[in-house]
């Protein structure tokens, strides 16, 4: 091959070398961070390599005829000795180019600048990298943890009132909780798209989180099927166990190889379907709704408050059960539990 073609074709073989894509790699914003960041030590080595054998034999080849260094019968192991320290630009003087030679020391000059420097920011980035990459985890295992806490006091709250039978309360808390829900559907997806989010070591916090959806979605999924709830609260608890489903949905694919979360979240997603089943059988009058029949301090209140003042009327109770929007058999637990602590007499 004729030297001028090697001139031409080994630059343009020694940047495509360079640019070889890293799997699974982060890139930087600029086109030089970028391309430091997606050469592997193995290129980087490689192609020191190539440019000094290269070098090398040009000088030992084209030496005798002028066009390498300025010692007569100059050995291989002397053309790679002064390639090295040309490359590395320490340039003793022992051994000096002459004729088309200068030119290729030039050329060996820059590209050793221009390695090493890769070789060098590679280090730098990958370090930067390193610790990007612990804030970014720890940041996301934070928010984590706050959503999963969160969801933990809601579901606690929603219980709280369906045994309270707090419909107010109730129905703020469907508003609240399909918002809270929303806002973590729309962070798992934006992050898990553009950042990465199931491949940083997030996995046990993901999971955990999962686990505390799929509770909330159970207490929810309960509520519907309890006697007394407002039809606007169970709507709303409907849109919720959709939006719950559409994050299990979401998030399957990035979950695909993990035995332990892809189970929970296909649990998530087929509660879903039985509450279609449900209301279906609903509607046929094949099942019945459930009741809660637990004597809270709070029903206590409201009962007392709604009762009239003595003498009642014949089944007070029942006027008191269509009031309050609970059940009959409650309502007079309620009074009864009033008369014996001496509340009423």
């Amino acid at each position: 091959m004729p030297i001028s073609v090697c001139y031409v074709v080994y630059p343009v073989v020694m940047v495509n070398f360079i640019m070889i894509k890293k799997k699974n790699n982060q890139t930087l914003t600029t086109f030089i961070g970028g391309a430091i960041d997606k050469t592997s030590y193995v290129a980087i080595g490689a192609c020191i390599f190539g440019v000094i054998l290269f070098c090398s034999l040009y000088f030992w080849l084209i030496n005798p005829y002028g066009h390498g260094t300025n010692t007569t019968n100059l050995r291989w192991f002397d053309s790679l000795y002064f390639c090295v320290i040309t490359f590395s630009s320490l340039g003793y003087g022992d051994i000096a180019p002459i004729g088309f030679g200068k030119f290729m020391a030039s050329f060996q000059v820059l590209s050793g600048l221009i390695l090493i420097a890769v070789f060098v920011g590679k280090i730098a980035s990958e370090r930067q990298s390193a610790m990007l990459r612990l804030i970014y985890t720890s940041e996301h295992q934070r928010r984590i943890v706050d959503f999963e806490k969160e969801l933990y006091l809601i579901d606690e709250q929603i219980d709280k009132a369906l045994d309270e039978h707090n419909h107010d309360k109730l129905y703020s808390l469907s508003r609240s909780t399909y918002r809270f829900l929303a806002s973590i559907h729309n962070y798992l997806h934006f992050q898990a798209n553009q950042g990465g989010l199931a491949s940083y070591g997030n996995t046990s916090s993901l999971k955990r989180l999962y686990q505390s959806v799929a509770q909330i979605q159970q207490t929810l999924y309960e509520a519907i099927r309890t006697y007394g709830i407002q039809q606007r609260t169970k709507l709303k608890f409907e849109q919720t166990i959709i939006r719950i489903n559409s994050i299990a949905k979401a998030m399957s694919s990035f979950h695909s190889q993990d035995e332990k979360i892809k189970p929970l979240l296909l649990e998530i997603q087929q509660l879903a379907t039985y509450l279609d089943k449900w209301k279906e059988q609903h509607s046929k009058g094949n099942v019945k709704l459930k009741y809660r029949s637990v004597v809270t301090d709070y029903l206590l209140f409201k009962v007392k408050d709604s009762l009239p003042p003595q003498p009642w009327p014949k089944h007070i109770h029942k006027k008191i059960a269509t009031e309050l929007e609970i059940q009959n058999l409650l309502a007079q637990k309620c009074i009864d539990r009033l008369i014996k602590d001496g509340h009423i007499t």
